[in-house]
Formats: C-alpha cells, structure tokens, sequence
C-alpha cells in the first residue's frame, strides 16, 4: 500500500531538502519516497524519487528522522499542491509514516491497486525546506533603464 500526504508552499522555490519521520516494522526495511505534481486531488507525475533503507524500529524515537537533500533543479510554485508518496521496498515490506506530534490534519492518499483514495487525515511528520526564488521586481528595471538614459545624456554633453 502506497501512502502520500499533500502539501501547498506558500511561496516559489528550489527545494533543498525532505525530512521525514518513517520506522520499520517487518519484511524489507526500506521504503521508496516520491515527491509527485498532483492529480485532480490526488498524487500524479512522479517530479523526483529516493530511497530510504535501513529505517529505525516502528514506535522508537532513536534515527526516525530521514532526511534527503537535493541540488537545485527542482522548482515549487506557491499554490499549487504537491505530494509525497511513501512506497513499500518490497511486497513483504510493513513500513510506517510516523504523525505529526501537533494534531494537525491534511489531505491524505492511499493507494490500492491503481486507485488513489483521498481524505482529510492525521498528516504525516515532514517537513519540506527550500531557497525562495524572489523575482525581480519591475522597479529595478525601470531603475537600470532610466540610469542608462542619465549616463547617456551625460555622455552627449
């Protein structure tokens, strides 16, 4: 079973890094992490993917905590809503997304088959970072402009 949680960045940027709070609980310890556009309410085109191995007992506070980085390439735009998928290793594979410690609820996703079943849920523990992509506003075009038009008259005298 496939499981995502959806998330909305309230500004543009580069994504840097994913943390997740995941543990093991039988068969192949490890699960696949996909960060997806969404779908009509619901993940969609895989953007990115990684793996997780190794994942610390189910129910302990000690290494829960995984964390991907990633190089810049890879752009969120404010508003629109994004997913992260979590993929059992194996078919034998019994992993867990650890919940937030705060009570907060968000859209959740869960796969069977190649159906994706949506609701609002207890949301997951993660937390998604980036460098904010600020555009440059027109005002400092207008600025450069206008200081070229200065230096020109200057040089005409």
């Amino acid at each position: 079973v496939e499981w995502g949680e959806a998330f909305t960045p309230n500004g543009r940027f580069n994504l840097t890094q994913v943390t997740m709070g995941l543990g093991w609980l039988a068969g192949g310890n490890g699960v696949t992490v996909s960060l997806e556009a969404n779908n009509f309410g619901a993940p969609g085109k895989t953007l990115a993917s990684w793996s997780f191995l190794g994942l610390p007992q189910f129910a302990t506070t000690n290494g829960a905590v995984q964390t991907m980085t990633f190089a810049q390439g890879i752009v969120l735009q404010s508003g629109l809503t994004y997913w992260l998928v979590a993929a059992p290793f194996g078919t034998n594979t019994q992993a867990a997304w650890n919940l937030n410690s705060t009570g907060v609820t968000g859209l959740g996703a869960v796969k069977f088959g190649s159906v994706w079943l949506t609701a609002s849920v207890p949301s997951g523990a993660f937390e998604v970072l980036g460098n904010s992509i600020v555009p440059e506003p027109p005002v400092w075009s207008l600025f450069s402009v206008g200081l070229l038009g200065l230096l020109g008259a200057i040089r005409k005298r």
